[in-house]
């Protein structure tokens, strides 16, 4: 049986794919869609991981940590759309109150 669509990237290379398209956001369409996607797939690895989930969830949030990417997202709430905002909210809320092993 072959992985779920959102299990196949790598926690690493979804949280990087997220903060490059945060370092280009520049208010187009693109780097927005960019973005979007990016906070999607991270939002599905975290609330779709399954039996995998608490260690996806470690694997994201060390990344995560590692490279400032909650610091970068709150820093650009306010230019994205409410969509956006909800994901991102998700993601922060997932990350504060995950339980640490």
């Amino acid at each position: 049986e072959s992985p779920p669509a959102n299990m196949v990237k790598k926690p690493q290379e979804k949280v990087k794919k997220a903060k490059e398209a945060v370092d280009r956001l520049d208010g187009s369409k693109k780097s927005g869609e960019e973005l979007a996607k990016a906070l999607s797939l991270i939002k599905q690895a975290l609330y779709d991981a399954g039996d995998q989930q608490s260690e996806v969830i470690a694997q994201l949030a060390q990344e995560m940590y590692s490279t400032l990417l909650l610091f970068a997202l709150i820093n650009i709430i306010e230019k994205v759309d409410f969509e956006m905002k909800k994901d991102i909210v998700m993601i922060f809320n997932k990350m504060v109150r995950r339980e640490r092993s």
